[in-house]
């Protein structure tokens, strides 16, 4: 499980553009943003997107959710985020005796495959969008997540670069 954000800013990566005629990106100046907060098993990806930054409620709405669409045990594996060792969280975890909570080791996000659809995401899904609301941008968030989420060897390679057991 990971976090991710993106702004109204676009993400600007290297374009085609005829020769002569330099591409450029019209988008307005301003600090809105949306955070995402996601997860990923063997065979799929889920997310929820929210305004604002993520924090004790929006970890717990999430997993809520998470745990609805997931059956049997469950093993969450996070990175040291503040909000996931707070209490409401950590209160919130032990309702759940099937879940079990392991954490990454420090500044090791190589080893979160979440990291990887991340940057897949940005890189390819988001790259050079410039939407004028955020209510666009969280519409294209979730259409490219979801086309990540169909695409079964994005996922499989996620698991490969991470090097985590599967």
């Amino acid at each position: 499980m990971d976090e991710t954000g993106v702004s109204l800013r676009p993400y600007h990566v290297r374009t085609w553009a005829p020769r002569g005629h330099t591409p450029t990106l019209q988008y307005s100046f301003n600090w809105k943003n949306l955070s995402i907060i996601g997860g990923i098993t063997l065979r799929s990806i889920y997310f929820r997107t929210f305004p604002g930054s993520i924090r004790s409620r929006e970890v717990i709405l999430f997993l809520g959710d998470l745990f609805r669409h997931l059956k049997g045990n469950v093993i969450l594996v996070w990175d040291r985020l503040p909000v996931h060792r707070s209490h409401k969280v950590q209160e919130f975890l032990r309702r759940y005796p099937r879940v079990t909570s392991e954490y990454l080791p420090p500044y090791a996000p190589d080893l979160n495959p979440m990291e990887y659809v991340w940057g897949i995401f940005k890189k390819n899904g988001m790259a050079n969008f410039c939407p004028e609301y955020v209510s666009g941008l969280s519409r294209q968030a979730r259409k490219e997540l979801s086309r990540i989420r169909r695409r079964k060897t994005i996922i499989a390679s996620c698991w490969v670069q991470s090097k985590l057991p599967m």
